[in-house]
């Protein structure tokens, strides 16, 4: 069984001349109108695309940076936390009697729940800055598209 295909013949891409077809004026200037208008609102959604584009780029850097200090304070709390359990360790290893002990690990308890409730209270409002500061350009550019006059 062969694979070779046959040859084909050359196509002839020469097209007949063909009459221009002779438009009425009106017809023409329809037509040219609209060729107009669709040029005016291929700029326009353009010119919108491209402030789209920077609006986004403003809003991913904002978020960027928001969430890397979200992250170092993030991290903050964790070697905040991670202190605190080992100073507990030193002063557990320190506890001569169980009652120390007993002592010692409710107060560490307390503190810890304490610390825990108002570093998350801490993370929850850095998190909403970020988000918040993150949606401000859309925020600024939709306000700024709203107070725009309608023949923009």
């Amino acid at each position: 069984m062969s694979t070779d295909c046959p040859e084909l013949p050359p196509l002839d891409l020469e097209l007949p001349a063909r009459p221009l077809l002779d438009l009425p004026a009106d017809v023409r200037t329809v037509a040219v109108d609209g060729l107009e208008q669709m040029k005016d609102g291929c700029e326009s959604l353009a010119h919108t695309a491209e402030e789209a584009g920077e609006v986004i780029e403003r809003s991913y850097a904002g978020a960027v940076h928001g969430g890397a200090a979200l992250g170092l304070e993030m991290i903050a709390v964790m070697q905040a936390n991670m202190n605190a359990g080992f100073a507990f360790a030193a002063e557990l290893a320190e506890a001569r009697t169980l009652p120390d002990m007993i002592e010692l690990s409710s107060t560490f308890a307390a503190r810890r729940l304490e610390a825990a409730v108002a570093q998350g209270k801490a993370l929850w409002a850095s998190g909403q800055r970020l988000m918040s500061d993150a949606a401000r350009p859309f925020a600024d550019s939709l306000s700024a598209h709203l107070d725009r006059p309608a023949s923009s």
